[in-house]
């Protein structure tokens, strides 16, 4: 044996010699992690794996139920396993989630989720923290008052009305077949609809809309495409893939700097994304010398787009030099608005069109409310009017949120306040969880949204009508908008919420009018996947990527 040994590549050696050493450590590493573990007194399950943790577990099933598992086993709040052992907490409580919020200074992204948004967005306002984070949202804050997102719902209707007539051209072709998607059953080939992935559709549509109404500048992305776009887009779906690579790079830094797949797409994304920003930013600032040249102050018009706002904000006479955005810093806010004012908007929509294919009767009633607005193109106050679109959205944000979950790590030693008591391994009841330094937390975002003691015993059901009842909400949950925590809360929430709130009503309006969506009838089995954000996919078509096949029926007036 110590012949062959002898006789091995070096490389082998190396690799049996590191093999043992890992093992060796890992085994040391288990036992004394939970020694001097200060909140090993909390229940949670049992490590799902020696190495990758319960990382594999959550991820292979739909999104929100292994963590809902162990909320009904435990409780609110659990403790589970990371890669290597590591541990962290995770939880539901409302009161814990509202602390986290109210102290986001103390609760930040962790360096792995940092690097990998900051390769690909940029150091823009997603993932900057503390001074750097107050200063850039307080020159983008003016951009997205309710004034101003009422003047931007016109190209919100504008890309509505393109995505109509594009559907409508998908309907009209008999041999309308999208490649990206499985081709479909023969019971799915329908006289009079056609069945359309409208994921694909609808993140057309949201970037377009963040191009013209962000920026002033026009993607095309529902006309002819457009190669930034598509390279952004392969980008965030090279991220969401479960690689070993990508788990490695997690935990190792140095791998940053290898050419992968992922981290090149990313970089493109980047360069891509921000030199458009550079260059409507340099036309802008152009447009405005040209206009006002020294005379810029607060009652200045300078355009209604959010870049403009933006620009006119970090012009202003009365803010400090130091509080100013330089250049980069504003072309990595276009890019964080590409991702912000798209992927998410997109998902949301997506989730909407289904849950109404699976319930018509909600949908024709919802149709029936649109059609009293006499516009084609109503102002958002008179959206604002409709209680139902109101509640119907309201609804499928609070059952589909499109960012699930968040991870964060503390920054200083805490004490986490819980609302909801836990029974502790020792038969103790804990009410408060200690938290040191770059300790990690999960915040279930769904299962909030999901809470039966909230929402009613019905939570789990998709119900519009649940606002109506006198008593719903039962209590408070933390979060900016409905008592949902759809958007966050606190000084790091959702900064365009009103945005997609506005965008998603506009699109709606149009979609809803003109077509009907159904499900097909060959009935596929869809599921939410968490890559970031939670994405629809098709059970047994994997392979196709993330999609929303659903039948799309135009209305015969």
């Amino acid at each position: 044996m110590l012949a062959g040994l002898a006789d091995a590549p070096r490389w082998a050696l190396y690799s049996v010699a590191a093999t043992i050493l890992f093992t060796a450590f890992m085994i040391y590493r288990y036992p004394y992690r939970e020694r001097v573990l200060h909140y090993r007194n909390l229940p949670g399950p049992p490590s799902s794996h020696f190495l990758f943790g319960d990382f594999p577990k959550v991820q292979s099933h739909p999104t929100g139920r292994v963590m809902q598992a162990w909320f009904d086993e435990y409780g609110p709040t659990v403790r589970a396993k990371l890669l290597l052992g590591d541990n962290l907490i995770v939880t539901s409580d409302t009161t814990a989630m509202a602390f986290i919020m109210q102290h986001a200074d103390h609760f930040i992204k962790p360096p792995a989720q940092t690097r990998m948004i900051t390769r690909l967005l940029g150091h823009g306002l997603l993932n900057v923290n503390f001074d750097t984070h107050r200063r850039q949202r307080r020159v983008l804050n003016p951009a997205f008052h309710p004034d101003a997102i009422r003047d931007m719902v016109p190209h919100m209707f504008t890309k509505a009305y393109e995505l109509r007539d594009k559907l409508m051209e998908a309907c009209a072709d008999p041999e309308y077949y999208d490649p990206e998607t499985a081709a479909p059953r023969p019971e799915d080939v329908v006289p009079g609809a056609r069945k359309v992935n409208m994921n694909k559709y609808l993140i057309n549509t949201t970037f377009d809309v963040i191009g013209l109404a962000g920026f002033d500048y026009e993607f095309g992305c529902l006309r002819t495409g457009n190669h930034i776009v598509t390279t952004f887009r392969n980008a965030m779906s090279e991220l969401q893939r479960l690689t070993l690579f990508g788990v490695l790079q997690q935990m190792i830094p140095a791998l940053d700097v290898i050419p992968s797949k992922r981290n090149k797409l990313a970089d493109q994304a980047r360069i891509g994304t921000s030199g458009v920003g550079r260059e409507c930013i340099a036309r802008k600032r152009r447009e405005m010398e040209a206009m006002h040249q020294d005379d810029l102050n607060k009652g200045t018009f300078v355009g209604k787009d959010l870049l403009s706002l933006m620009l006119k904000a970090n012009m202003a006479k009365d803010l400090l030099p130091r509080d100013r955005l330089d250049d980069t810093e504003m072309a990595y806010q276009v890019s964080t608005f590409i991702l912000a004012g798209s992927e998410t908007t997109s998902n949301s929509l997506t989730w909407t069109l289904y849950r109404l294919a699976m319930n018509p009767d909600v949908q024709q009633r919802l149709r029936e409310e649109l059609d009293t607005l006499a516009s084609d193109e109503p102002s958002l106050e008179q959206l604002n009017t409709l209680p139902y679109l109101e509640n119907v959205i309201h609804e499928s944000l609070r059952l589909d949120p499109p960012v699930p979950e968040s991870m964060r790590m503390v920054t200083q030693d805490v004490m986490l306040p819980l609302h909801t008591p836990v029974k502790g391994r020792d038969g103790t009841m804990i009410d408060s969880v200690p938290m040191k330094k770059g300790d990690m937390i999960i915040t279930g975002y769904m299962q909030v949204n999901h809470n039966k003691e909230i929402w009613g015993a019905d939570a789990d059901r998709f119900n519009p009508d649940r606002f109506d009842r006198p008593g719903i909400p039962a209590r408070k949950a933390p979060g900016t908008w409905g008592n949902i925590t759809s958007f966050n809360g606190g000084n790091r929430n959702c900064i365009g919420y009103r945005f997609a709130l506005a965008e998603i009503k506009a699109i709606l309006f149009v979609l809803l009018r003109h077509f009907q969506f159904e499900m097909l009838p060959s009935s596929p089995t869809i599921t939410a996947k968490n890559f970031i954000i939670m994405l629809p996919w098709v059970v047994g078509e994997e392979n196709v990527g993330s999609q929303m096949p659903l039948m799309v029926r135009p209305i015969v007036e």
